[in-house]
């Protein structure tokens, strides 16, 4: 397993994918905005989600 989450930031909001495996998408994508601390928090989250 060789899991990758892929990162589109811009200005205010970014959208999140992550993978599992090549060709293997985890869940759907997602964004989060940038003016909401709690959504950033999010990120920190997202290794330990896929590798559980």
């Amino acid at each position: 397993m060789n899991p990758v989450i892929g990162l589109d930031i811009s200005k205010g909001e970014s959208q999140v994918q992550a993978f599992l495996d090549k060709g293997k998408p985890y869940r759907k994508s997602f964004s989060i905005k940038h003016a909401n601390l709690v959504d950033l928090s999010v990120y920190t989250k997202i290794p330990s989600r896929i590798l559980s």
